[in-house]
């Protein structure tokens, strides 16, 4: 009952899930861009995010793009896969080539209605939560576009950061060219899901009163059976 009762209290020391949003790219300058959510691109892309941004283990479960401040877009289709992992590269250097070790998290289409300029109107809802650990490098996110249309044609545009140490990517130059680098900067980004932050000061203290307590209660059941 005492061991049971010291693992309710050290239960009780570590924070429940938190939801939450961490929203990545804040550069100095922002443009416009459609790739790769775009009926002129096609194949491959990768986005870099640096771990810094996290700082701590994050459990996605949402992807969400905001819209650009002149896309004149209506509704899109999006058709695509998007898969998560972790890469050694980073955002000032991604790379000119696609690499790198991920799981898909989502693979089918999903229809976005405009709203305002600089909404989150594109949300993915992954279908395989992913968890992120920034101990492991950046996190890498890597989209395989099979097809796009947008109404009026052409005229759906994500915000783009630029000069931002956060983001990097690679991307089909042209919309259909060869891979291309893009060190500091991609699409601005919001991840939606929860983080565990455990207390560990008050852990690591209540553990050691545990340890003690728990001691003393062998050597006190010892002592009672040698009478």
């Amino acid at each position: 009952m005492l061991l049971l009762s010291i693992a309710s209290i050290l239960i009780g020391f570590v924070s429940p899930a938190r939801a939450t949003t961490i929203v990545v790219g804040m550069g100095a300058t922002f443009f416009d861009n459609a790739f790769p959510f775009s009926a002129v691109y096609s194949g491959q892309y990768q986005q870099i995010y640096s771990a810094s941004v996290f700082g701590q283990p994050f459990l996605i479960s949402t992807i969400s793009f905001q819209t650009g401040f002149d896309s004149g877009a209506q509704q899109a289709t999006y058709d695509f896969t998007l898969s998560l992992g972790t890469t050694s590269r980073t955002p000032g250097n991604p790379g000119s080539s696609y690499s790198g070790t991920f799981t898909p998290v989502f693979s089918g289409i999903v229809p976005v209605n405009f709203t305002n300029p600089r909404s989150f109107d594109f949300n993915i809802p992954l279908s395989t939560p992913f968890l992120y650990n920034p101990a492991l490098g950046n996190l890498l996110m890597d989209v395989v576009m099979h097809s796009a249309t947008d109404s009026p044609p052409g005229s759906s545009l994500f915000a783009w950061s630029q000069n931002d140490p956060q983001l990097g990517r690679v991307y089909n130059s042209s919309g259909t060219g060869p891979a291309t680098a893009g060190p500091n900067n991609g699409l601005v980004t919001s991840f939606t899901g929860a983080t565990t932050v455990p207390d560990s000061g008050a852990t690591v203290l209540l553990l050691g009163a545990g340890v003690a307590a728990v001691v003393g209660v062998r050597r006190t059941l010892y002592n009672f059976g040698s009478s």
